[in-house]
Parts: C-alpha cells; sequence; structure tokens
C-alpha cells in the first residue's frame, strides 16, 4: 500500500518522548514553533526508558538537578529531597501537560530520509504512515535497549551451566527480587558488573537482608563516591562544579578525590583486587555512588566480595564457578546478575545540522546527566 502522508504543518518532527525529546519539545512550545513528538510506547504516563529499569530505583541526584526547562519540581507534591524513577515518569508527565506537547504514541520510526536534494525530511513509520517536516531531531536516548551479554559471550556458557541469569532490568516483579535476595542469603549470587545499577540493586538486598552476601565480578574497578555530605557539599553539588571545569581538571579532580580526599573511597578502591586495572579516565562513564554507604560497609565487612572476570573454562553444570584471581577455588553460585547497563538503538547515526537533522540527549555528561538533558 501507498503510505500515508502526514503534514500538519509542525515545522519539526522529535522522536522520542523521554527527558530529552519533552526538554526540547517544551522549549520550542515556550517559543512558539510547532513541532510533534512520535513515541513509541502506547502508555500515556511512560517517558523514556524509565519504566525499563529494576523496580525501586532511585535517582542518585537531587531532585533540584532534575529540572526540565520551565518548570520546577513541586515541594509540596515531591517533599523528599531525592526522587524515584516512578516519580519523575510523573514530573514527565506533568511537564508533557503543563506545556500541552503534543505525542503520537504507538509509532515505530524506521527510516528518515531527506525527500530531494532541498525539501523536507520525510518520516517513515511502520503503521505505513509518513511524516515529514522541516526539522526532526531525534532523541531515543542512550538507555535504550538492555546488553543481555557480555563481549565474551558469557550467558550461554552461563546458561549450559545451568545458572540462572537475570539482567538488572528484569528485577521488576516480587517473584524476581525474591529469586535473588533468596541466591543472596545463600551466598550463592554473582553479580557481573558494578555500576550505579549493581550498587543499587546490592544495597537494596543489603538494607533488607544485612547477613547476605553477594559476589562482583569486574574487568575494572570503578572510582566509588558516598552520596552523603562531604562537609557541606553533597557529592552531587561537587559535581555541578566540577563539571564546568575543563576536561582534564575534572579528571584531575576526581582522581584527587578518589585517591586521596575521601578515607571511604579509598578504602571501596583496596577491596577491590589489586591487580585489576583502575579508571584512567572519566570521561563519558558515571562513578558509582554509594547512596547509603552499604556499599562501603558490605566492601568491609565481606557482605560484598570483588573479584575479577569469571573463569568461564571453569563454570560446572552443579552451579560454581571460579574468578581470575584464585582460579583454583570454586564458589558455589547459582544466581547471576547482568549489571552490564544499555545501549542506544539510533537510526540516525549522524547529524545533519545544515539541512535540519539533529539528535539530541546523546552526550557522555558524567556529572548531573539529566541537567545536561535540560541545558
Amino acid at each position: 500500500p501507498v503510505p500515508k502522508v502526514r503534514n500538519e504543518g509542525n515545522k519539526v518532527i522529535i522522536i522520542g518522548g523521554g527527558p530529552s525529546g519533552l526538554a526540547l519539545a517544551g522549549s520550542l512550545q515556550r517559543r512558539g514553533i510547532s513541532h510533534l513528538i512520535l513515541e513509541q510506547q502506547t502508555e500515556k504516563t511512560s517517558f523514556g526508558s524509565w519504566n525499563r529499569h529494576f523496580s525501586g530505583l532511585e535517582i542518585t541526584t537531587q531532585k533540584k538537578w532534575c529540572n526540565l526547562p520551565g518548570f520546577a519540581w513541586d515541594n509540596n507534591d515531591h517533599p523528599r529531597e531525592y526522587i524515584t524513577a516512578n516519580d519523575y515518569e510523573r514530573y514527565l508527565y506533568q511537564y508533557a501537560k503543563r506545556f500541552n506537547i503534543c505525542i503520537e504514541r504507538g509509532i515505530t520510526v524506521e527510516k528518515v530520509r531527506k525527500r530531494g536534494t532541498s525539501g523536507s525530511w520525510v518520516v517513515e513509520c511502520s503503521n505505513k504512515v509518513t511524516y515529514e517536516a522541516s526539522f526532526v531531531v531525534l532523541a531515543t536516548g542512550k538507555n535504550r535497549i538492555a546488553i543481555r551479554d557480555t563481549s565474551d559471550g558469557l550467558v550461554q556458557k552461563l546458561t549450559k551451566a545451568k545458572i540462572n541469569v537475570f539482567h538488572s532490568s528484569d528485577l521488576k516483579n516480587q517473584s524476581s527480587w525474591e529469586h535473588v535476595t533468596r541466591a543472596a542469603k545463600e551466598k550463592k549470587l554473582c553479580m557481573v558488573g558494578f555500576g550505579n545499577s549493581a550498587s543499587d540493586i546490592s544495597s537494596t538486598i543489603l538494607q533488607n537482608h544485612p547477613d547476605s552476601t553477594i559476589h562482583v565480578s569486574v574487568r575494572t574497578v570503578p572510582p566509588i563516591f558516598p552520596r552523603a555530605r562531604l562537609g557541606f557539599l553533597r557529592v552531587d553539588t561537587i559535581g555541578s562544579y566540577v563539571r564546568v571545569l575543563p576536561t582534564p581538571i575534572q579528571e584531575t579532580v576526581v582522581r584527587l578525590l578518589w585517591h586521596m580526599l575521601l578515607p571511604v573511597a579509598v578504602q571501596c578502591d583496596r577491596a577491590f583486587p589489586s591487580h585489576l586495572p583502575r579508571w584512567s579516565n572519566i570521561k563519558g562513564r558515571v562513578p558509582v555512588i554509594d547512596k547509603y554507604n552499604l556499599i562501603a560497609k558490605g566492601l568491609a565487612s565481606g557482605a560484598i566480595v570483588p573479584h575479577g572476570p569469571i573463569q568461564q573454562q571453569t563454570l560446572m553444570k552443579d552451579g560454581t564457578m571460579a574468578f581470575e584471581e584464585n582460579s583454583g577455588k570454586q564458589f558455589p553460585i547459582d544466581t547471576v546478575i547482568l549489571a552490564t547497563g544499555y545501549k542506544s538503538d539510533r537510526i540516525i547515526t549522524r547529524e545533519d545540522r545544515y539541512n535540519g537533522l539533529y539528535c539530541c540527549g546523546f552526550g557522555n555528561e558524567q556529572f548531573l546527566p539529566i541537567k545536561t538533558i535540560s541545558e
């Protein structure tokens, strides 16, 4: 069938209705520039990837750093200093209503192309409908798809060894949380990767079950900073100052905090095997924030047991594994959580700003990334 062409006078088509797309739409709305958001999700309260993470996710930074342009958080509705992912989705819903942002949902964009050399942009969708506009902005986000395996194909070997595998994003319901909690209480849980998702999940388990043990397998050791106050400042407040510095100075400041000025960060670093490489720089990566000081306590007490990479040739069907630094010792593990992060799904890999094709929200800001979207 011939695709239906929709051109309702919108000057800008925005692909993606997460924070980036909404921030852009709100800014265009205040300037009187016509626009339309195309969003794949059908539920009117779903925005971006926030509903794809594990349940109970609390955003690392204070809510004051999570505003989008022109709409501050209402302290009466959200009196707490920190907010959950569910709180943030409600805020995004309110943002869309406040600025009367038009979102067409259930739209999967397949292709963006230029009509001729000087014509409009054509957005082709899976429902055989196309949209046309003078400008197109891709704002589908960096965390769109869960990375469900390691580069060396670990999952297939774990499955063959009859070890249960979850991605961090699979922990959405009571049964999945009960499964991993039971494994931790039996000292049979291993976390692969240790970013902020792994830190948060570990903290949740240890907060509710202090007698648990969580093995952690990493290839490189990230800096681990406490979220609590450092004197009169919080770590995200320090980040707000550091982020305006030139990148080489940012790196120097973070290394000083990590290795010299924060005793807790130093202790966390020393808990990991000494042969593992530490981050040589942080550009494009987010340090781990220990929200409740449970990671530092867990590393000190042995509740969190850090290791190097899993020795895949040692995986046994009886549910045991060894790690790089002690391949002669087998640990009973029956459940693995892949805290391997997310990736983008970009149908546009290069911008063409001269002709009106843009990408938004794909930067590598490691300090206050939500604030960066707003800016």
